[in-house]
């Protein structure tokens, strides 16, 4: 029940330059009787545990973080767990 979009080259390139695999799809569902269609975005990410499972879940969670904003580190920084 689901079609596959594409991926703009932009994000192709980006996604292939920086390691990461990108899926775009179209999931259809059933009309609904008591409102009207809506559109609903979603995003899943799966991260690979950087850190030894051993250490502590705050420093996996802040490794995880992290890896997923390279780019900005004081994004990373605002999400550090206490």
């Amino acid at each position: 029940m689901y079609s596959s979009l594409d991926i703009p080259a932009e994000v192709a390139t980006m996604a292939k330059e920086r390691n990461f695999e990108v899926k775009l799809c179209k999931i259809g569902a059933a009309e609904e009787q008591t409102r009207p269609p809506r559109l609903v975005r979603i995003a899943v990410v799966q991260n690979a545990i950087v850190k030894p499972t051993t250490d502590p879940v705050k420093d996996q969670v802040n490794t995880s973080f992290i890896m997923l904003h390279w780019e900005d580190p004081s994004f990373s920084q605002k999400l550090q767990l206490q």
